[in-house]
């Protein structure tokens, strides 16, 4: 990612592509947190390795959020 920032510049945003199953295992990655200073990760979900914890927003369900700013969403409303 450093070599691609310096024959592209910094100023230009760089995506690191990964599913699901790479990023349940980037700490195990050398130097994990720089690797999210120096570009945006977009991740997907692939078989058999779906991103649960957020299902019921995407369908739509009731859900409580808890802290400061933290929406829910109950009987209709959010």
């Amino acid at each position: 990612m450093r070599l691609l920032l310096q024959q592209f510049g910094d100023d230009r945003a760089l995506y690191f592509i990964m599913g699901m199953d790479s990023l349940n295992n980037i700490l195990t990655w050398r130097e994990p947190a720089e690797l999210i200073k120096l570009c945006k990760l977009a991740v997907f979900a692939r078989p058999g390795f779906r991103c649960r914890h957020n299902l019921v927003y995407w369908q739509h369900q009731e859900y409580l959020g808890f802290g400061a700013g933290a929406p829910s969403f109950l009987a209709g409303r959010r």
